[in-house]
């Protein structure tokens, strides 16, 4: 039975049996105590003159009796259904897109180009990303979307225009969750509440919205119910929420999980807005975008990331707003931070004009209480309100006189430039000190505002530091997410208060507390226990694993990926929380059985953690009747959820082979619609067969290939990184797939290639192997040179991979034409970025040996001299899956500059040690960095490599981890190693330290080519 048919079936009953309950109960008494007596005396009286027995009049009085209680009771449901079953709809609204009349497209643009948040109405101007249509199609599909990112991604706006397209196209009534009423609500009553005003809604086909949820308390549990009210068909939803904080998200996305790309969806947005043909538009806009060719040349250097940036950039509204703020009064811009400095700490929560009012009142500035005798807080409120800098609100008719900031954004920067008033600072700082009360929930995200306001934060940390530990002290278990980005903040104002704070923090007070959590939150355990610094370990103990375990019997399915975040952060504990007696594995199992295909991923990540356990899952999964209903499922699988099948095979290990033979593993049907796919969808085939290990040649040989020669070679070039995937894990058959491609056809889809597609053609290079030259010879050479030199600063990965997977020949001629000291010049200062930087810098040295001509080089290197710090501070950043990356760029830099590579090198390795961590898949990596070092400096690689967690972390890798299949990154590391530290590695080896068995690598031949490497002088190749 449907959940909403169980809440009005049970709501009926409860509310049918209250008032027949009641009227029969208190009727009853009534008749019983006061009536009944006098029945029975007139009764006797009449009995001489009626010989009537007592017990007849008895009887019809309550059969009287019964029938008036019946009646009434039977009314006051009529009048009860009729009126007050009606429920009073304050949790929704109906969202009004409007017409697209050209005074609402002219109200939209305004509001574009003021940065305000966005209005549903906007729909009529603003442009539509690609998001909208995924959006669309997976609320569509399967009832639930959500779509995150950071503040002002446009992430409200890709869902008024899914919903849009919802009520357009299919007739759906939109909603929208009035988040501002029940952002400080939690409870079961208010989740009923909420359900119950859902259920009433007007409108067999319902959209509902729930946009800023970041706001809310019940945010965990009001995600599960909803998804699953989806699941039973009972409305859609489109859930945005912002991520205010910028820790890394390492869980498993779920399939219902959109983020909006500012780089795909720029070409749109200036196209249809900011350069429309649209007359209306151009009028709307003349005058008003000075600002755009700046914001464009930001975008190409890689300074702004998303729509809101970029439209506070093209209407100047940066120049304005710092205009605005001198025009300000010390008493207005007081007024304005605060509101600003209260918005960012609460994450945009509620702030009433009265709270303003006492607030401002209650400071002592000597010049602030002679300003307040000239003007009222009130109509500074409504002054700034007037100049657009804030907005007022009402929740409700009754509700009223609520503040809000023009946006999230716009009041960070208003922060930033308020500060720029050096002689009021001080006030403005301790402003914000008033709101540090002990109710925490107000300050949830104060690192925020600690990134905000810069070099202030330490001082403001310092100052404030006993306040800080008792926030932490007294976390909210409902905002758990907050207090780890927290902790970085003041850990990056400095080590010395950090080092205080988390000395002085009660531990076993706050892993009371966490212990506590739901298991929706149990990832943000894991990033609370990496940022509690030299205290984890101590935290982990004090952790209450017998409450965490009972929790985690709880998860659902969607939650397996914080679960198991938790185990694997736990480290040795791991084991105990799994082996106690309230970790419910058995239900947990249960649960995964009835896993739908999009969260197999999910019962990958939990097997993973499990370890040593992971047997105690799959062992129940292969059972029957499990077994069969997961094979089922897995044959129904239509070919955009191959990856989940692949999740699920890589989940049971080495229990895979029975699940695949299992007589319900219906491979045929695979087979059918893999022959079907669409060239976007080969990805998705390539992730199957690499998860299908041993029998990936059982689908291969049943996969008819002429049919996908065909699909193939009409490939676009935008759809050749999913070809490459599929032919990449062919195996045998690839050579003959690609014999039969229509080289002509894929050859002239690349030739109309954008430069933003040239990492398309890379990947499809690099998977033909010796047959890359008949697409390379049938390249439109002189177009390609000409598209590779207006490469814009994004565009530099794609473009140095294109000419890395280039024939020696074809890529001599690219690298001599290719402006490479202007691709330098451009390529953003990042640490994704360093490798194609590298790149780039080889490709700049190769060019000037050929031509004699070393003009750039001094013009590069140069630059690269004026921007070292940037880069120190990048490399710093790298972690071991981009030490290839690192390598490249310290390689090649050392060619066109080899003092500042010594320098950058010198200055950053230490960083990398203290941080280093190392894999199988990052040996190779790891060795190419050493390799690096050792060509700058063979001092520097020895260095490196001595340090104690290098040494130490690359001993316990070999030792415990299986790098069977990364031999040769392993032997690329070994290589590394003996070239830079020779003694040492063979004390490693000849002392025990690595215990595993290392026998299948032989040794010596490594020793040998080294040696013979090393009298040759290229030892160190990278």
């Amino acid at each position: 039975m449907k959940r909403k048919t169980k809440r009005r079936i049970g709501k009926f009953w409860g509310i049918l049996f209250t008032i027949y309950g009641g009227v029969f109960g208190v009727g009853s008494l009534i008749a019983a105590s006061l009536i009944q007596p006098l029945v029975s005396h007139i009764a006797t009286s009449l009995q001489l003159q009626v010989p009537v027995p007592v017990w007849i009049w008895l009887t019809t009085f309550w059969f009287i009796v019964l029938m008036t209680l019946y009646s009434v009771s039977k009314v006051l449901f009529y009048i009860y259904l009729k009126s007050v079953v009606t429920p009073v709809i304050n949790y929704f609204e109906p969202v009004n897109f409007g017409d697209p009349t050209k005074n609402t497209i002219l109200k939209a643009i305004d509001g574009i180009l003021n940065t305000e948040k966005v209005e549903p109405f906007y729909v009529h101007a603003a442009p539509s990303s690609k998001e909208v249509a995924t959006v669309y199609f997976r609320v569509k599909e399967i009832g639930f979307a959500i779509v995150s990112g950071t503040p002002g991604e446009g992430k409200s706006m890709v869902a008024y225009h899914a919903a849009c397209k919802f009520q357009d196209n299919d007739r759906y009534r939109v909603y929208a969750l009035k988040v501002e009423l029940l952002e400080n609500k939690m409870g079961k009553e208010i989740i009923d509440e909420v359900l119950f005003q859902l259920d009433n809604l007007k409108g067999r086909r319902k959209l509902i919205l729930v946009d800023d949820a970041h706001k809310l308390v019940i945010k965990q549990d009001l995600n599960t119910i909803l998804q699953q009210e989806a699941k039973e068909g009972h409305g859609k939803y489109i859930w945005t929420e912002t991520e205010l904080y910028e820790e890394k998200q390492t869980e498993i996305q779920p399939d219902t999980c959109i983020r909006v790309d500012f780089q795909e969806f720029f070409g749109n947005l200036l196209k249809n807005f900011y350069q429309s043909q649209d007359f209306v538009f151009q009028e709307a806009l003349k005058g008003r975008i000075g600002g755009l060719d700046d914001a464009i040349n930001r975008v190409n250097k890689g300074k702004i990331h998303d729509v809101w940036w970029f439209a506070f950039c093209t209407s100047r509204r940066e120049e304005r707003l710092v205009q605005e703020l001198d025009d300000l009064s010390d008493l207005k811009l007081l007024v304005l931070f605060f509101i600003s400095a209260y918005t960012v700490l609460s994450g945009e929560a509620e702030l009433h004009r009265n709270y303003v009012r006492s607030k401002i009142t209650d400071l002592k500035f000597g010049w602030l209480i002679d300003d307040l005798k000239k003007s009222s807080v009130g109509d500074i409120i409504t002054c700034l309100q007037n100049r657009k800098l804030i907005k007022i609100y009402d929740k409700s008719k009754i509700d009223k006189g609520y503040i809000a900031s023009l946006h999230y954004n716009f009041a960070r920067t208003t922060i930033q430039v308020s500060l720029s008033k050096q002689y009021l600072t001080k006030e403005l700082l301790t402003s914000v000190r008033t709101l540090l009360m002990s109710e925490y929930r107000r300050c949830v995200y104060l690192g925020v505002f600690l990134r905000d306001i810069g070099t202030y934060a330490t001082g403001f940390v310092r100052e404030n530091k006993d306040w800080l530990t008792s926030f932490v002290n007294n976390l909210l278990v409902e905002w758990l997410k907050c207090y780890p980005s927290l902790l970085r903040g003041i850990k990056s104002t400095g080590e010395d208060t950090y080092d205080e704070i988390i000395e002085n923090l009660d531990i076993h007070g706050i892993a009371k507390k966490v212990s506590s959590a739901e298991v929706g939150q149990f990832q943000q355990i894991a990033y609370l226990l990496n940022r509690i610094g030299d205290r984890r370990d101590e935290m982990i103990e004090e952790l209450d694993l017998a409450q965490l375990s009972r929790t985690a019997g709880s998860a659902e399915v969607g939650q397996f990926d914080q679960l198991a975040q938790l185990l694997n952060t736990i480290g040795d504990r791991r084991d105990e929380m799994i082996e106690d007696k309230n970790f419910d594995l058995a239900k947990l199992v249960q649960k995964a059985c009835t896993a739908e295909i999009e969260q197999f991923g999910q019962i990958e990540a939990l097997s993973l953690a499990l370890g040593d356990k992971r047997d105690m899952l799959t062992k129940e999964l292969i059972k029957e009747p499990n077994s069969s209903k997961i094979a089922k499922k897995v044959s129904s699988a239509e070919v955009g959820q191959f990856d989940q099948l692949a999740h699920l095979l890589n989940a049971m290990g080495d229990r895979r082979d029975e699940m695949i033979e299992d007589k319900n593993f219906d491979l045929a049907k695979l087979v059918q619609k893999a022959c079907t796919a669409e060239i976007e969808q080969f990805g998705q085939i390539a992730n199957l067969l690499v998860a299908l290990g041993g029998n990936r040649d059982k689908l291969i040989e049943k996969m008819d290939l002429k049919m996908l020669v065909k699909t193939s070679s009409d490939a676009k070039v935008e759809q050749f990184k999913n070809l490459a995937q599929l032919l990449r894990e062919l195996g045998e058959c690839r050579d003959g797939l690609i014999k039969e491609l229509d080289f002509k056809n894929l050859a002239e889809a690349a030739n109309v290639a954008e430069i933003t597609e040239f990492e398309q053609i890379a990947h499809l290079l690099d998977v033909l192997g010796p047959r890359k030259s008949q697409l390379s010879t049938l390249l439109d050479y002189n177009t390609l040179v000409q598209k590779a030199n207006q490469v814009g600063p994004y565009d530099i990965r794609g473009l140095t991979m294109f000419i890395a997977k280039l024939e020696e020949e074809d890529r001599s001629k690219y690298i001599r034409e290719v402006d490479w000291s202007s691709v330098c010049l451009k390529c953003p200062i990042n640490v994704h970025l360093l490798s194609p930087l590298g790149a780039s810098l080889g490709n700049l040295w190769k060019q000037a040996e050929s031509s004699s001509d070393r003009s750039s080089i001094g013009k590069v290197a140069r630059h690269l001299r004026a921007n070292a710090n940037e880069i120190k501070q990048e490399v710093r950043k790298a972690h071991p899956k981009l030490y290839s990356g690192v390598a490249k760029f310290l390689w090649n830099c050392n060619q066109v500059d080899p003092v500042s590579a010594k320098q950058i090198a010198t200055e950053t390795m230490g960083k990398l040690a203290e941080t280093f961590r190392i894999r199988p898949t990052e040996y190779q990596g790891t060795g190419r960095l050493i390799n690096a070092l050792y060509a700058i400096d063979p001092k520097l690689s020895a260095s490196f490599v001595k340090d104690k967690k290098v040494r130490g972390r690359i001993q316990q890798s070999i030792n415990e981890h299986d790098w069977s299949k990364e031999v040769e990154g392993l032997k690329h590391l070994i290589r590394a190693l003996y070239c830079s530290v020779p003694e040492l590695w063979k004390k490693m080896v000849s002392y025990k330290w690595l215990t595993g068995d290392l026998s299948s690598l032989d040794l010596d031949s490594i020793y040998r080519d080294v040696d013979e490497e090393r009298n040759a002088g290229t030892a160190y190749n990278i």
